[in-house]
């Protein structure tokens, strides 16, 4: 049986902090502040939010209370199977990350994305997700 020193472990761990304090920017997931997590921010979109419908997702779109604009998935078992569902958030959460310029800023979005959207060409849903985000910020 072989045994790892316990150094190494602590060595590891002393240089992840130390980066940690000389960058006082670092962000463990610099995409967190992208969603929404709260229900009652989920609440307050459904109340107020404006509904635009496509293709591939129907979006919910609010006013933020912050300055950045935040998006939410919401994927029900209407969609299907949880392999099913969890793809389509897989997907979107993806969208979000890479198109996060899109978001309009002091706008927060709810997304449920439609059975389409999971047989569809990536680019497309691009190009659906970029029209109606910009469409809806002017």
């Amino acid at each position: 049986m072989v045994e790892k020193s316990s150094q190494d472990g602590e060595r590891k761990g002393a240089l992840v902090s130390q980066y940690r304090m000389n960058n006082p920017t670092y962000n463990k997931r610099p995409t967190q502040s992208l969603f929404i997590h709260h229900g009652r921010d989920f609440n307050r979109i459904k109340r107020e939010g404006k509904r635009v419908v496509t293709l591939f997702f129907t979006a919910m779109i609010a006013p933020a209370p912050t300055q950045r604009g935040r998006v939410g998935i919401v994927v029900g078992r209407r969609l299907g199977k949880a392999v099913l569902r969890n793809r389509a958030k897989r997907i979107f959460r993806e969208l979000v990350r890479s198109h996060c310029r899109v978001v309009p800023p002091k706008k927060d979005c709810i997304v449920f994305p439609r059975q389409a959207s999971l047989t569809v060409k990536h680019q497309t849903l691009v190009d659906t997700w970029t029209k109606t985000l910009i469409h809806e910020e002017v």
